[in-house]
């Protein structure tokens, strides 16, 4: 259970991490 939970936990780090990285760089090209 511990060890699905973390993987769980680490997947939506890594989502969150990316859909930041996503939308700044959108914005960074929006800005130029």
């Amino acid at each position: 259970m511990r060890a699905e939970r973390a993987e769980r936990a680490e997947r939506a780090e890594r989502a969150e991490r990316a859909e930041r990285a996503e939308r700044a760089e959108r914005a960074e090209r929006a800005e130029r």
